[in-house]
């Protein structure tokens, strides 16, 4: 499992993040474009977002992500 550190913040692990092509580029892309990234995702997507959030225990209702000193909130919201 990996860790997270200062209380709920994650470090980016290129190894678990690229394991959801989709996070992993909204997360590239609101950094660079310094902006909200909203996606809907099909089925399996959701499922590798969830991957990456149980590898460090963090709820896929919303952590943060620090990559390369910037910090990234990430949740992740159902529609029925």
């Amino acid at each position: 499992m990996a860790e997270a550190n200062e209380s709920g913040v994650v470090q980016y692990n290129r190894t678990v993040f690229t394991r959801s092509p989709s996070l992993n580029g909204a997360i590239a892309e609101a950094i660079s474009e310094n902006a909200t990234q909203v996606r809907d995702l099909p089925p399996q997507e959701v499922q590798q977002v969830e991957s990456v959030a149980n590898e460090y225990d963090e709820p896929t209702g919303g952590f943060v992500v620090r990559k390369n000193g910037t910090k990234v909130r990430i949740s992740l919201g159902y529609e029925v």
